[in-house]
């Protein structure tokens, strides 16, 4: 018995964790060390002998934060009532003597600043207390502008008194942990109702002083190690992310330290993709984050990590922000799951390589499950069951089953707890499909001499096989291979999991085949709709795979592969046409040796489409500038398809193609009002009635706003930035900012001002702004450099006030301020001063392009009125109205009362009637308008209705219904169109017999049931023929036609048809087999009977198309007989390839035909190979290839390739006749046996049963 499960590795460490950091001799202790003498002292002491601070937002010597960092500042003690010392706001300490501390770095004391939030319900407990629980802990790591002693500048050294002593640590991200974990609110990370956003657990940040290398991420370690030591944290629940290089420093400390993180989530991560061991940190949950802009790291070297990491079996989530650049992380801690997602994840549970618990059947490979390594011993259980040689941390399982997984850390602990069951399965496997672009029957009508294989995207690797044969690795990632030569193709997939599929369906490509294929024959098009054209042919052969069908749109091609229709198809419904356009088609049957030749071409003309689309519906403004409105809408419906909108009300008349909707309208005139409508256009070029109409304006109120997060000292070009962010808002604020710090706005809108005058115009801020009015709309118009201000604030400041002064006219003024923000408080107030405007700051109401002018609506229409005219399918509608000519009305209609509604006519002005036309009778219509004109809309009238009159007037009969072609399962049908006063909505067609098929087209209690009840369903269809599958074979069935109009009127029955499909035995005579040789002299034909009745005799036909044929003799029957008797004919003047077909008579004069055969007479075809089928283990060859005297190798291959028998004979051994066995292993199936002779190569079909 096999193993079901591996080790991955042999070598075993006994002691402690290999990965252990280092503790002896560290300690935490209080304060954040600072490298000044007192706080208020601004001397930098290099001894380390300075003071130990606060410092958080509030504190005496300050902060940098401006928000309030205290939660991170808890120096032990009491604390829910027990006592803790363990600090907040704290210090890695390296206890060594003091005689060593020379003022060198790397030997002082104090190694690393931390800030620690508590849960806020913490309460510390020993094991041993009933209520003991351990919490979760997420390690932040910050990015290098806020490692601890830069700030302002970061490659000059800091005299500032918080060098080193600050917590700046905090500037991203500490708020929102704050926030987290303030939001748990009491609860635990298990307690049903903790909020999705809360996490209920300890935050560490840790400060790097020189960004996070190798010795700030060993401290960062050693703390977490200590908080572990002396807090009810839960070693199993660890997790870090970090931005930019702090998310840099969430890989590398993953790589330090694989076994003390349950999950990671890096941000920006400015990393090489191979400076990552990604077999060691596989294990591991991943989130990370990226912008779409950034170029430090750019998206494709994160979506490099990502493959890399998937290619391992690791699982890793992605998410791309497009329109960010290197700021990623305010929007990821706004993610929904953010903490959600860490708190799923846990160290003691498994982790699923490529995360499928399914196993591979196809490679017999099993399911690679692992834990982190590092630990000291490993305990692997199976159905309950300890797996006692599974000691490592990862094991492949080969068997179904659950599975679990405990470890020891150290040699002194307890085991961990078993993780969460893993339940493995065995996977089903996949079956590609494959398809190819053209025809794979070559050349095709178009001559072409090319084909494209297409396989499923989404795979890893692909596998592509000719006859059998990997292609290798140059086509092992691609979807699509073009295909040159003949051959049997398939492909096997895999993901990166390395898991195969099955094999392919297969795809025979034949050039120049030799298929003895018999031509379809009689082809018809006829149309169906506005959109669709039946075609049908007639079935000719009995050795096809499929028909080809091939469409133009003009005369002679080029066409194009439609469909490949299934074997004894005899039609094809060809579907989204375009109306009144003429369509040809061309037809051959193909298989795995070739194609027949082409139908004749035959073409139709779909019908014409005169009926108009619905009109829009939900026109609006979704927004305006002073130039541009934009409109949106929904698309409408029609029978042949919509083609495109037409947009009215702007400078010019505007048109989109579908599937658009949407369009911003521009050219348009500051402070104006604009009235517009939609118009659909049909594929037939049909156009609707104008949509509702809809009011816009260029008037601009409020401001618009880039917002983009980057670090600057001064203003930045902002011609030159691609926002971030982007929105709309009331007045100058900062509140969209993503961020506290490091950020950037750039404002826009007017400034009315009511007379002539000089403003003054003011800026307050934090940091840097600038405020301009009328500026130039050029690349440096916002260039600080060129100073093109008004007023000019730039620079890193407090709260700052500079202005500037403009002579204005009165009216609109475009303004622009521009704001950045570097780090701790931030600010901007806009202010302005005039004629009669005392200093202030600028009101909303000031902030608008003009003055608006309010318009007055138009009253709505009254009176309303809808009459049924009493001998036409329509309804009169008139109304009234105040002021008549002044005012267009739109009128809506429903067959709900209160709707929904859509609009059907726009009256020109003054019109106070419309006639509704064209609708169906019996039905009750709900009718509203309103009216439009330049000054907007109304409000809608009352409603009204009215009922169509009834109709109780059949369709005519239908007429001249005929069997068009009949194939073994279907039957194709064509008749004359019926007449209606109304319209006639599609025809029914009926069989005798009990009741089978749908009830669609029923017919109703008019008097005329009585006459149908005998008759059975078949199908409904609106056009004048149709194409019947899912009949019996060689079963008689009597068809009718029934019309149906729009009020279930029915029409008399046409005359009935009587068909047979064929199957079984259509011939009066049984033919047991039709043959032809090569022989010295001619084709040798030679055809059998089983049984004969009533045959006069037999007319040997010839064609060189497969379409046109003619007698080249006459044998005589045997009149009747159930005895097997044989014919024979031979055609001594042969063509070189011939369609041969027996035409039997009888004594009454009717007649059928064989299936034809098609011969090539030269030598490739003297060859003989019988018995076929064969159940005897052997089959016999014979005849010619080339007429050389080479040997003759003869291979049996199945239809993937694959080989069963190659041998050689000689030539004149092979002509006499070589019996070649095959052993019992070759299962039954269809086999192809290629005989190859020099550079000649023929193929025959042998079915082995």
């Amino acid at each position: 018995m096999r193993n079901i499960y591996l080790p991955i590795c042999i070598l075993l460490l006994f002691a402690s964790s290999s990965y252990a950091q280092n503790t002896r001799n560290y300690s935490l202790q209080p304060g954040t060390k600072s490298w000044r003498t007192n706080p208020d002292d601004e001397t930098v002491d290099p001894s380390g002998t300075g003071d130990y601070t606060d410092t958080y937002y509030g504190a005496p010597s300050g902060a940098m934060t401006n928000w309030n960092s205290g939660q991170y500042t808890f120096n032990s003690g009491p604390r829910n009532g027990t006592t803790i010392t363990v600090f907040g706001e704290g210090h890695l300490q390296y206890d060594v003597d003091a005689s060593t501390k020379d003022g060198d770095p790397s030997t002082r004391p104090d190694k690393m600043n931390y800030r620690l939030m508590f849960p806020l319900d913490y309460v510390h407990r020993e094991p041993s207390d009933p209520d003991f629980y351990e919490y979760p802990m997420i390690v932040m790591l910050h990015g290098a502008g806020e490692r601890a002693h830069c700030w302002r500048s970061c490659y000059d050294e800091n005299d500032d008194p918080k060098y080193k002593n600050n917590d700046h640590n905090l500037s991203h991200g500490g708020r929102q942990h704050r926030d987290a974990v303030i939001r748990a609110d009491g609860l635990k990370a298990e307690d049903a109702g903790l909020h999705p956003r809360a996490f209920p657990g300890f935050v560490f940040f840790p400060q790097a002083q020189s960004g996070w290398i190798g010795n700030q991420r060993d401290h960062a370690i050693r703390i977490i190690e200590l908080l572990t030591d002396s807090l009810n944290i839960d070693k199993n629940r660890i997790y870090v992310h970090g931005l930019s290089n702090g998310g840099f420093g969430s890989w590398k400390i993953l790589d330090r330290r694989p076994d003390l993180f349950a999950a990671a989530l890096p941000m920006s991560a400015t990393i090489p993709a191979h400076d990552i061991n990604y077999e060691k940190v596989a294990h591991i949950p991943i989130w990370t984050f990226q912008g779409g802009r950034d170029d430090s790291p750019s998206p494709n070297q994160t979506r490099t990590i990502v493959s890399n990491f998937e290619a391992e079996g690791g699982i890793i989530r992605y998410t791309e922000y497009p329109t960010l650049r290197h700021g990623t992380w305010n929007t990821a801690y706004g993610e929904d799951e953010f903490f959600s997602w860490m708190l799923k994840q846990n160290k003691a549970n498994i982790h699923v390589y490529f995360g499928d618990s399914t196993i591979c059947t196809t490679s017999n490979q099993g399911v690679r499950l692992g834990v982190s390594s590092g630990f000291d011993a490993y305990e692997w259980e199976k159905d309950g069951m300890i797996m006692t040689d599974s000691i490592d941390h990862d094991i492949y399982a080969f068997e179904s089953g659950t599975y679990r997984v405990r470890y020891r850390r150290e040699s002194t602990d307890d085991w961990n707890r078993w993780s969460d069951p893993v339940t493995l399965t065995e996977r089903t496997p996949i079956v590609p499909t494959i398809t190819a672009n053209s025809s794979t029957i070559l050349p095709d009508i178009n001559n072409a001499d090319t084909v494209i294989l297409q396989a499923p995207s989404g795979h890893a690797v692909y596998d592509w096989y000719k006859d059998g044969v990997s292609l290798g690795a140059a086509y092992a990632d691609s979807t699509t291979i073009e295909v040159t030569e003949s051959g049997v193709y398939s492909v096997v997939v895999s993901n990166v999991d390395a898991c195969p599929s099955l094999p392919s369906n297969t795809l025979d490509v034949v050039f120049n085949g030799s298929a003895v294929i018999s031509a379809p024959t009689t082809p018809v098009a006829l149309p169906a709709s506005s959109t669709s054209i039946n075609v049908f042919w007639t079935d000719n052969s009995d050795n096809e795979t499929g028909f080809e069908i091939y469409r133009s749109t003009t005369a002679g091609g080029p066409y194009v592969l439609l469909t490949v229709a299934s074997a004894d198809a005899i039609g094809h419904v060809d579907s989204n046409l375009i109306p009144n356009t003429t369509y040809y088609y061309v037809i051959r049957a193909i298989n795995n040796q070739g194609g027949s030749p082409f139908t004749s071409e035959v073409n139709t003309v779909t019908n014409a489409d005169s009926d108009a689309p619905d009109a829009p519906a939900n026109l609006e403004v979704t927004s305006n500038t002073i130039n541009s409105i934009s409109l949106r809408w929904s698309h409408t419906t029609d029978r042949s398809g919509i083609s495109g909108y037409e947009i009215f009300g702007g400078p010019n008349i505007e048109s989109v193609s579908y599937p658009d909707s949407v369009i911003t309208i521009t050219g348009l005139t500051i402070n104006t009002y604009y009235n517009f409508n939609v118009v659909a256009i049909d594929l037939a070029g049909n156009r609707s009635t104008p949509s509702s109409q809809v009011t816009g304006s260029t008037f601009f109120g409020g401001l618009t706003y880039e917002h983009s997060t980057d670090a600057y000292d001064v203003l930045p070009n902002f011609n030159n930035i691609e926002p971030e962010f982007t929105g709309t808002i009331n007045n100058f604020s900062l509140a969209p900012r993503t961020q506290d710090d490091f950020y950037n706005f750039r404002f826009d809108g007017f400034i009315f001002v009511p007379t002539n005058g000089t403003y003054t115009f003011y800026t307050t801020s934090d940091d840097g702004s600038a405020l301009y009015i009328n500026p130039n709309d050029d690349s440096n118009a916002y260039d600080p450099n060129i100073n093109n201000a008004l007023v000019d604030n730039d620079g890193l400041h407090g709260m700052e006030e500079q202005s500037g002064s403009i002579f204005l006219t009165a009216g609109g003024h475009p303004i622009t301020v521009t704001f950045f923000e570097r780090t701790r408080g931030a600010g901007l107030e806009v202010r302005y001063e005039g004629p009669g405007i005392t200093k202030r700051l600028i009101p909303d109401e000031a902030l608008i392009s003009g003055e608006i002018v309010n318009i007055l609506p138009p009253t709505a229409p009254n009176s309303l009125l809808a009459t049924s005219r009493p001998s036409e399918f329509s309804i009169d509608v008139g109304w009234n109205h105040d002021t008549p000519a002044s005012v267009q009305t739109e009128i809506y209609r429903g067959t709900s009362s209160g709707g929904p509604y859509e609009v059907v006519h726009t009256s020109n002005l003054g019109e106070l009637t419309f006639v509704d036309t064209e609708l169906e009778p019996s039905v009750t219509y709900y009718y509203v308008a309103r009216s439009i004109n330049t000054d907007g809309e109304s409000d809608f009238s009352t409603e009204v209705s009215a009922t169509v009159i009834g109709d109780g007037v059949p369709p005519s009969q239908p007429t001249d219904l005929t069997v068009l072609t009949i194939g073994p399962t279907s039957v194709g049908l064509s008749w004359s169109p019926s007449t209606d006063n109304v319209g006639v909505s599609g025809y029914t067609i009926y069989d005798n017999g009990v009741e089978i098929g749908s009830t669609s087209g029923r017919l109703s209690s008019n008097g005329r049931s009585g006459s149908k009840s005998n008759l059975r369903t078949l199908a409904s269809t609106p056009a004048t023929s149709i194409l019947i599958a899912d009949l019996t074979e060689d079963t008689e069935y009597n068809f009718s036609v029934v019309a149906q109009d729009p009020a279930g009127n029915t029409s008399p029955n046409s005359e009935t048809v009587t068909t047979t499909t064929t199957g079984g035995t259509p011939l009066p005579v049984e033919f047991i087999e039709f043959k032809a040789s090569i022989a010295s002299k001619g084709v040798w034909l030679t055809w059998a009977t089983g049984s004969e009745v009533n045959n006069d005799f037999f007319t040997v036909e010839r064609s060189v198309n497969s379409i046109d044929f003619t007698s080249i003799g006459k044998v005589n029957g045997a009149g009747d007989s159930f005895d097997r008797i044989d014919y024979e004919f031979l055609d001594r003047t042969p063509i070189r390839t011939a369609t041969y077909r027996i035409k039997q008579t009888d004594r009454n004069g009717d007649y059928d035909y064989s299936k034809p055969i098609i011969v090539t007479f030269n030598v490739e075809n003297k060859i003989q190979l019988y018995p076929n089928p064969t159940d005897r283990g052997e089959f016999t060859l014979k005849g010619l290839v080339d007429g050389s005297d080479q040997p003759i190798t003869v291979k049996l291959l199945d239809y993937i390739g694959r080989e069963y028998i190659s041998r050689s004979y000689e030539v004149d051994e092979f002509s006499r006749g070589v019996e070649i066995s095959y052993n019992s292993g070759v299962p039954a199936g269809i086999y192809v046996v290629l005989v190859n002779q020099g550079s000649e190569v023929i193929q025959k079909k042998l079915v082995i049963k």
